[in-house]
């Protein structure tokens, strides 16, 4: 843990304030032992230049996706920040996710599964994927749609109604 923020400081060349170590070390912890945390800090108190990317820098191992998601209005500060922050030293590809339910290829199955192997692909790549509140509640609501009509077309009294 003391390493991962003592490189950290030597990248972003930020040092951690003790409520800051605190903090990633809470949600490492929590991590570790398989629960989730929320903690909320005041505006100015390091969430975007310091927590974020060193959690990323973290939790972005190959095994897990690390996804920041932040307003609109923040996305490109944050995305900015993270690029800054992993262009040396360590080098971690930050990109972008935008997903919107009305367009035309949320509803092909081919473009699903290109969108599935694009978060597996930064999942692996140890990336840092960065998206807005809206495009991840876009995603979750097609996920649930795509379950309803698959849950439907099993449903043998739905087929037969169907024919």
């Amino acid at each position: 843990m003391r390493f991962g923020t003592a490189v950290f400081e030597f990248m972003s060349t930020f040092i951690m304030r003790r409520r800051q170590y605190e903090l990633v070390t809470a949600f490492m912890v929590e991590r570790k032992d398989g629960r989730s945390s929320v903690q909320q800090m005041i505006m100015g108190a390091g969430k975007t230049t310091v927590i974020c990317p060193v959690l990323a820098m973290m939790l972005a191992d190959g095994e897990s996706l690390v996804t920041q998601v932040a307003p609109g209005a923040l996305l490109e500060m944050s995305r900015s920040v993270l690029r800054a922050v992993f262009s040396c030293v360590i080098f971690k590809n930050v990109i972008t996710l935008t997903f919107d339910r009305s367009s035309d290829t949320s509803k092909d199955p081919a473009a699903i599964l290109r969108l599935r192997s694009f978060l597996d692909r930064a999942r692996s790549d140890r990336s840092i994927v960065v998206s807005t509140p809206e495009s991840i509640k876009s995603l979750m609501l097609q996920y649930v749609d795509m379950l309803q009509a698959i849950e439907s077309a099993s449903n043998p009294d739905v087929v037969s109604a169907l024919e």
